[in-house]
């Protein structure tokens, strides 16, 4: 960027506007100071003036960090290198995005293989898919829907141990933790009672059924 072609370039066509450096001043809501600072290439427009003084003008904000103007052939092919160069980056993605779909397809496929046991131990995965989507994305447990005939409240969580799933059944039932025993967990005010139990399920996550005691 050259600020004394710059300067000059806006100049001659201010000139050519009819338009003294006032008047320009005025349109653009800076000074006639400012403008003739640019006309002598001691300053250079600030971003937020160069498509207003482009508009009166008559110059594109490439002219005017050029300093020239530019030929409309010669904006005519600049445009036809730029869809060009778009439509070849949009190919690339277009196959990248085909290569990375077959891969994920394929890792799904070898995650369903390898896990179809654990799949099939409670049935239909579907209920399951969504909880561990945001357990994976840093929820400590989800609800899942309890299984068809079921009537047990179900979560999600990482395998392991989950103490707000505990804080959380606590609140809810208003019954205070007492022990656990082995995968339970007991909570009782000594009258009723109830149980959270988990399982393994997908190897990386817990299920958890609260079961009346």
């Amino acid at each position: 960027m050259n600020m004394e072609k710059t300067g000059r370039l806006i100049a001659a066509c201010r000139a050519e506007k009819g338009l003294t450096q006032q008047q320009l001043a005025e349109k653009l809501f800076v000074t006639d100071k400012a403008v003739s600072k640019w006309e002598r290439g001691k300053s250079f427009p600030g971003v937020e003036l160069l498509e207003p003084l482009g508009k009166e003008l008559g110059l594109s904000v490439t002219e005017l960090l050029s300093g020239e103007r530019i030929p409309p052939q010669a904006f005519a092919a600049a445009s036809d290198r730029v869809s060009v160069d778009q439509l070849r980056v949009a190919k690339k993605y277009r196959r990248l995005f085909r290569i990375f779909a077959v891969l994920l397809a394929a890792l799904l496929a070898g995650a369903v293989l390898l896990h179809l046991p654990a799949i099939g131990q409670r049935g239909d995965p579907l209920p399951y898919l969504l909880p561990m989507a945001k357990v994976t994305f840093g929820a400590d447990y989800v609800p899942v829907a309890p299984r068809r005939g079921g009537n047990a409240d179900t979560y999600l969580s990482r395998r392991g141990s989950c103490p707000a799933l505990i804080s959380h059944i606590e609140a809810t039932s208003g019954l205070p933790f007492q022990e656990q025993m082995g995968s339970a967990y007991l909570f009782s005010d000594g009258s009723s009672r109830l149980i959270l139990r988990s399982e393994i399920y997908w190897r990386w996550f817990s299920v958890w059924e609260v079961i009346p005691g």
